[in-house]
């Protein structure tokens, strides 16, 4: 990955991979490579806003922060873990946790998404001895951190097409 670039999740409906992977390398992105409701593409932040705007397919855009096998409870928190969330966004933006996707040893998305909470606010509180606020509603959020699990992948990220 070149200096100033990025890795995406980019997130679609089923079947649609393959008209939105055509469709990110037509908007500037390179490396694209569908997957399972999605597809995974590297691009600058510059092309990123652009996407944000002119994507048709897309319901979510993630911009992957971490990725690695999921083989117990604990091994997902070490990923989150991963991420200097400290630097990702201020201690004061409101943070909403989301989480899709189960597997063998992650069964609820609800503990998935607990899970990385503790992940992201231990990080602050090591930090700063202060952590963010949470908030349960995503419309609130200023950040949207998200685990997707698909398998015995983990993929962590923000979100950065919005709330909803």
């Amino acid at each position: 990955m070149q200096q100033g670039q990025i890795h995406l999740w980019v997130v679609c409906p089923r079947f649609v991979e393959p008209l939105l992977h055509d469709e990110l390398i037509n908007l500037g992105c390179t490396d694209c490579r569908q997957g399972l409701g999605g597809v995974f593409a590297t691009t600058t932040w510059d092309n990123v806003y652009r996407l944000c705007l002119h994507l048709r397919l897309a319901s979510r855009v993630i911009w992957v922060l971490a990725r690695g096998d999921v083989t117990d409870q604990q091994a997902m928190y070490q990923i989150a873990s991963s991420v200097p969330w400290p630097s990702m966004f201020t201690v004061d933006r409101r943070v909403h946790f989301r989480a899709k996707g189960t597997n063998r040893w992650v069964r609820k998305t609800s503990y998935a998404a607990l899970v990385l909470k503790d992940a992201v606010m231990d990080a602050f509180a090591t930090a700063y001895d202060k952590r963010p606020p949470w908030v349960t509603d995503d419309t609130q959020a200023e950040v949207l951190v998200t685990a997707l699990i698909k398998k015995q992948q983990l993929i962590v990220g923000i979100d950065i097409s919005g709330g909803g």
